[in-house]
């Protein structure tokens, strides 16, 4: 049977959370979709929650693996997905309640994806913000240009706020890089992009909330370095292959080559504040990302990241 939307939901070590994540897709307002639960070789009770929640509600499916990361962990959902619409959410989030129906209400036969508002919920001090989107469609170029951004209010580059036409997945075989542990979602945004020429629709109703966990992903960013955040600057290397291969403007080109060198410099900054220091393999990411901005761009764009960073700081 074929459903409108089908939610892909990639679990690693998730049983904390994840029954308040499943609850959320179930309670939606718009029922017409299949829940794709993907454990990725779980340690936990993970994989019991997921198969007490399919016996209890014929939409979901489950699907177990080996561990191999979120990329291949989100690529099994696609390939085992029948809706016309793929969702992908995140096992420590939530949906809000018309998460679903306002989505489907922006979308129109020449409609390929489509964003919604999100809410950054900071769960240990209780606080909350909400993103701002624009009130119109806008051309895959636009979105490309949205991110470039380095000091966004709030990141684009996510995937969880935004629906993706399948067949489109399927005509130009769409799916995650394996071998990219961070900026993956990103990654596979410009892909999408380059490959459809999508027309983007923009509902401003909020569809999701952001959980930030002080054990979440990017919260662990924070703290010990972790040697897969290199798999970063391998994403934004990938994309500007993308975009060259794109007949767009040099402008945007220039911008993807500051994100580049913003990706160089927030993995040196990440080993610096861990005492984590690998002057080689710095070497080697300083001379990639030579080859393709030049030195002086460099030098240029790192201070004058470090000197946004520091008045920001100041600021807030």
């Amino acid at each position: 049977m074929n459903h409108k939307f089908s939610i892909i939901i990639p679990i690693y070590n998730a049983e904390k959370y994840l029954s308040c994540c499943i609850d959320s897709v179930l309670r939606q307002s718009f029922d017409d979709f299949e829940c794709i639960l993907v454990d990725d070789g779980s340690t936990d009770k993970s994989r019991f929650i997921c198969e007490e929640y399919a016996q209890k509600d014929a939409r979901i499916k489950v699907f177990h693996k080996e561990n191999s990361g979120v990329s291949s962990t989100r690529n099994m959902g696609i390939d085992n997905a029948c809706g016309e619409w793929l969702y992908f959410v995140d096992a420590d989030d939530l949906l809000e309640l018309d998460c679903l129906k306002n989505l489907n209400e922006q979308i129109t036969t020449t409609t390929d994806m489509v964003v919604g508002t999100y809410k950054k919920i900071f769960v240990n001090s209780q606080t909350s913000i909400t993103s701002i989107v624009p009130n119109q469609a806008c051309s895959f170029e636009q979105f490309l240009t949205i991110l470039t951004d380095i000091f966004p209010d709030f990141y684009e580059g996510y995937i969880w706020n935004k629906t993706f036409r399948k067949a489109k997945i399927d005509q130009y075989n769409l799916r995650f890089d394996e071998e990219i542990a961070y900026n993956e979602d990103r990654l596979f945004l410009v892909k999408f992009l380059c490959a459809t020429k999508a027309t983007i629709a923009y509902t401003e109703e909020i569809v999701y909330d952001y959980m930030i966990h002080a054990d979440s992903a990017m919260g662990n960013l924070k703290g010990q370095f972790n040697y897969k955040y290199i798999t970063d600057f391998a994403a934004s290397e990938k994309i500007i292959v993308e975009i060259l291969q794109q007949e767009l403007s040099s402008s945007l080109q220039k911008k993807w080559n500051k994100v580049l060198v913003c990706s160089f410099y927030n993995i040196s900054a990440q080993m610096v504040k861990s005492k984590w220091f690998d002057k080689k393999l710095l070497l080697q990411l300083f001379e990639r990302c030579r080859h393709k901005v030049g030195v002086l761009k460099i030098f240029v764009y790192c201070v004058y990241i470090f000197l946004r960073r520091f008045y920001i700081k100041l600021n807030k």
